[in-house]
């Protein structure tokens, strides 16, 4: 079938192809960006069953975008090395047909931290929603 993904050369290629990410954050409000987490559900919306690349999808630094108040994206630490070819396989996870497969991620990945405030935070290269996540200032109680 056309739309599946058969290789890891295929979802390395094009990982997100038939995914649709849905987002929310773990609680309304964090303390901090050490705590902050978002769910993330990867929906497959074809017919088929798909390859799920995790070396990618588990990283929050390869798949979320965080943007501050003024919608300008926040750059993270560097991305982790990238998987070995000889590897890959062992990181493909298959979804079928209108399955989801969920992902929690953490937001401790800037250097220095997320200051106070609130924060949009969408998926990168696939279809999601955006979520506003509320780092607190420690000063409020």
């Amino acid at each position: 079938m056309k739309d599946r993904l058969t290789a890891p050369t295929d979802a390395v290629a094009n990982p997100f192809k038939g995914f649709r990410a849905t987002l929310h954050p773990e609680k309304a409000e964090f303390k901090t960006n050490l705590d902050a987490k978002v769910i993330c559900s990867f929906k497959n919306t074809s017919d088929a069953a798909l390859q799920l690349d995790t070396s990618v999808f588990n990283s929050a630094i390869l798949s979320l975008e965080v943007l501050d108040a003024d919608g300008k994206q926040l750059p993270t630490v560097p991305p982790p090395f990238p998987v070995r070819p000889e590897d890959r396989g062992k990181y493909l996870k298959t979804v079928e047909p209108g399955n989801e497969y969920e992902i929690a991620y953490s937001l401790y990945m800037f250097s220095p931290p997320l200051k106070p405030g609130i924060y949009s935070v969408r998926t990168k290269g696939i279809e999601s929603n955006t979520v506003k996540v509320n780092i607190l200032d420690p000063r409020d109680k």
